[in-house]
């Protein structure tokens, strides 16, 4: 009689070794001044702060022109489970530099931000896993990237600002700091947009060109909205990483995606002894043409032995979220539409519970069954199929599936 395998033998190992050349960062008071700053990919600080800067001599400082220097490195590893056991080690150094404008050439409340990536070594998922969300942030293919370029203009005390150029959404939309420390990619830059907007959508490692209109009514409540455009490695097969290489498509042609969002603060004055506390309440739109999971051209099911093999094409894609964070607690709900112009479908089922990540081909059953309850209780009647029936059911039951096929628990959904 086989021993059943202990639960720490499906868990996958990893070890993190994190070597920042930007000085620790020390928890603030008061976070409100922080967030209106370029944030650093890997620490969630703020760029220009002085203790963000680290080893790096800054000749430059006195006029507005400030560097800094973020390198992280990961071993990484699975002792059972996936297509094959292993570890790996990946590593991504951050170079990242701010100008002051106003102190460099008189310009008003203007400046610049960019940043790049150097990207090497191996990724646990793609090499050894397979899975959907990605184990690590940082994990991408190996290159030397422009990520972030932009120019930021404010008006008033920090009442208004506007930024333009090459830019990412995740450092403002759809995400909360205290998921800094976690390693799993899906607490950075959700799957329900990664996996549902082309290219992935402005996150690591590929930012758009777009805008970002940020609008702070007071201390506590604050407006964002953004566009960009809406394929920013352009259409194609393979890996968006792969047709946009070195972060310098510049592509402006696309459908736009749009972005909006209200968030309000609580507790955030400095001093203040209470938790502090945050919540946004969010949604995109996106105006390209996705394929319908379920149907194809001509309304049958993709899955028929008469079908088309073509999926229907549905007009725009459509999302929200909402964000509750604190201290103590962090709680997100996320949604998604395949389209508003779809008449027999026009609602997908919500797909991603944040708090499930998993580095494993396959969720436990209790958990799985527990989506598959969720989803036989709406309106929509899922069948899922493996990616050798040519059926891809990510965007119904994401978390429930890997690129190798079902989960074990997949006849409950």
């Amino acid at each position: 009689m086989s021993r059943q395998p202990r639960p720490f033998r499906k868990a996958a190992l990893s070890l993190s070794i994190v070597l920042l050349l930007a000085a620790s960062a020390i928890a603030q008071e008061d976070k409100k001044t922080d967030d209106d700053k370029p944030a650093d990919p890997d620490t969630g600080e703020s760029t220009v702060e002085e203790k963000t800067l680290g080893l790096l001599p800054n000749p430059l400082q006195k006029y507005g022109v400030k560097f800094a220097a973020t390198y992280i490195g990961e071993v990484l590893g699975n002792a059972s489970g996936g297509l094959k056991q292993g570890s790996v080690y990946e590593g991504r150094l951050n170079l990242a530099v701010d100008v002051d404008l106003q102190k460099l050439v008189g310009l008003d409340k203007l400046t610049f931000h960019s940043n790049m990536f150097q990207i090497h070594g191996d990724g646990l998922s793609r090499s050894n896993l397979q899975n959907f969300f990605t184990v690590s942030g940082i994990e991408a293919l190996p290159s030397t990237r422009l990520y972030e370029a932009y120019f930021e203009k404010q008006w008033g005390a920090k009442k208004v600002s506007l930024k333009f150029g090459q830019l990412a959404a995740d450092s403002e939309f759809f995400n909360t700091k205290y998921t800094d420390v976690f390693t799993n990619a899906s607490l950075g830059w959700p799957a329900i947009t990664s996996f549902n907007l082309p290219s992935g959508g402005p996150s690591p490692p590929l930012a758009a060109l777009g805008a970002r209109l940020l609008v702070n009514v007071n201390d506590q409540l604050s407006l964002l909205g953004a566009i960009f455009d809406g394929d920013q490695a352009g259409p194609g097969p393979g890996d968006p990483q792969e047709r946009n290489r070195y972060g310098l498509n510049f592509r402006i042609n696309d459908p736009p995606l749009l972005l909006g969002q209200v968030q309000y603060a609580w507790n955030n004055k400095k001093g203040d002894p209470n938790l502090t506390g945050q919540i946004k309440v969010g949604g995109w739109r996106h105006f390209g043409w996705f394929a319908d999971q379920r149907l194809d051209s001509t309304g049958l099911s993709l899955a028929a032995s008469a079908s088309s093999a073509q999926p229907l094409l549905l007009s725009g894609d459509i999302g929200g979220w909402v964000f509750l964070s604190s201290r103590s607690i962090v709680c997100l709900i996320a949604t998604t539409a395949a389209s508003v112009c779809s008449r027999e479908f026009p609602l997908r089922l919500p797909i991603e519970i944040s708090s499930i990540s998993t580095p494993m081909p396959a969720l436990n059953s209790s958990l799985c069954e527990t989506i598959a309850q969720t989803i036989s209780s709406g309106s929509q009647r899922v069948t899922l199929t493996s990616r050798k029936e040519r059926r891809r059911s990510t965007r119904i039951i994401g978390p429930c599936l890997t690129r190798s096929g079902p989960c074990e628990a997949s006849r409950a959904c």
